[in-house]
């Protein structure tokens, strides 16, 4: 009896050993896998620290691409006095519609009607001032006893009638003035004016045609390039103004030198996605302008939303 509680006891230890030594292993093999996976998130981070940060971007002037269009009611392009890749100055006249002759007829008869109220002011004028010195005159003689009231009653109602008649020919000069006002802007729009200095990268509409939402030029400045890089949101706390810039262009050897001028403030969906078929589609990007340098706008001004690779440094 007392040989079997002995063995009892025996198994009973060697069970709690056993499990022990399993704890002990286990816990081990835990503590070296935790060791592991701090490593290589700590190689992770810095391999992305010594290689940037990557994105995908496009090449865009500073002055962005302006769609320059006309609002106007039905009329078509009677004359396009620009081609594409000419340089322009602001508000030189790029094109000339149909209707430009009628406003400039509505703009001529307002200011001849302008011309003639001013003319009927002045004599009108003229003559208030002759009946308001006969006024006073016969004001004078009124209060001697040489003339009668009658008399002197018409040469009051004379100076009234033509100070009324000035008052109403200036009310019709204001309302003229404002047609003219009116006209004058209508006929400005018969024209289409550059809205800055720059150059026509497309022309959008041919004599004839009616304007369409695609407008009737595209022009933009080219003296000043970007590169507008799209940041994945979780790299974006990692990149600062000032900060260097690669930028590599499809077919050109050497990559060109940037400078981050502008951070955006909008997380959005990317527009410019990968070619690698396998690449996610649907990134949340900020965008990040880049300044290049001078000479990356000689090589790069005929590649305007060309699609880059951009590694900020």
């Amino acid at each position: 009896m007392k040989y079997n509680k002995k063995i009892a006891w025996a198994a009973i230890a060697l069970l709690v050993l056993t499990i022990a030594a399993y704890w002990l292993l286990s816990g081990q093999e835990k503590s070296k896998t935790t060791v592991r996976r701090d490593t290589s998130e700590e190689v992770l981070d810095q391999a992305r620290r010594l290689s940037g940060i990557g994105a995908l971007g496009r090449v865009e002037p500073r002055s962005r691409v302006v769609v320059v269009s006309y609002d106007g009611d039905g009329a078509r392009v009677e004359e396009i006095l620009v081609k594409e890749g000419q340089a322009v100055r602001k508000e030189d006249v790029i094109a000339v519609f149909s209707d430009f002759d009628r406003r400039q007829a509505k703009y001529a008869s307002a200011m001849a009607k302008v011309r003639l109220i001013a003319a009927k002011i002045q004599a009108e004028q003229s003559t208030e001032s002759y009946l308001l010195s006969e006024y006073k005159r016969m004001n004078e003689l009124w209060k001697v006893g040489a003339i009668s009231q009658s008399r002197f009653d018409e040469a009051e109602r004379n100076l009234h009638q033509s100070q009324a008649t000035v008052a109403a020919l200036r009310a019709e000069m204001a309302s003229g003035s404002a047609d003219l006002d009116f006209s004058q802007k209508e006929l400005s729009q018969g024209k289409l004016l550059s809205p800055l200095d720059g150059t026509i990268l497309a022309v959008k509409a041919r004599p004839g045609e009616l304007v369409g939402s695609s407008g009737v030029v595209e022009i933009a400045d080219l003296t000043r390039l970007d590169v507008v890089a799209e940041v994945y949101e979780r790299d974006i706390t990692r990149v600062k103004i000032g900060q260097k810039a690669e930028v590599k262009v499809a077919g050109l050897r050497e990559p060109f030198i940037g400078e981050v001028r502008d951070i955006g403030f909008l997380i959005r969906k990317n527009d410019i996605n990968d070619t690698d078929p396998l690449a996610d589609k649907d990134n949340r990007v900020v965008e990040v302008r880049i300044t290049l340098d001078s000479a990356a706008i000689e090589s790069l001004r005929h590649l305007i939303y060309m699609q880059v690779d951009v590694r900020l440094i």
